[in-house]
């Protein structure tokens, strides 16, 4: 847990069926892009992006043990898309996915719900280096 840009308390992952600690996905191929409630429990969820592949996954969390891997993105985004946040953009309880493609300027929302990803949307595009979304 951070306090402002340093590091107050630390937290370990733990796999909920064996209980070992987790620090990363192993294979250092993965960036953490952020967290939200992605399955609706009430426990934010850890978004990762596979720098190779792009596939992004989530870790559903309960509390700080993980208890599973899941695919959100079927098809991989090409390089020039980034993760800029999560929140609950439709109001169905289930945090969504805000990316952005800083060459194009094209915005993306993935709807997520009970299933996943439940449908991509395109949001007006925004070019020009002086704009970003974040949320």
């Amino acid at each position: 847990l951070m306090n402002g840009t340093e590091l107050d308390q630390g937290v370990f992952i733990t796999r909920q069926s064996n209980g070992e600690n987790l620090l990363v996905p192993e294979d250092g191929l993965w960036e953490m892009q952020g967290a939200g409630d992605l399955d609706s429990d009430g426990d934010a969820d850890i978004l990762w992006r596979n720098t190779e592949t792009q596939d992004v996954y989530y870790w559903r969390m309960e509390g700080t043990e993980y208890v599973e891997s899941v695919l959100i993105a079927s098809l991989p985004m090409s390089g020039e898309w980034e993760v800029r946040g999560t929140m609950d953009f439709d109001n169905n309880n289930f945090d969504d996915v805000l990316l952005r493609n800083g060459t194009t300027g094209q915005n993306e929302i993935w709807l997520m719900d009970q299933t996943g990803l439940q449908q991509a949307v395109a949001t007006q595009s925004l070019t020009g280096q002086s704009w970003q979304s974040y949320v």
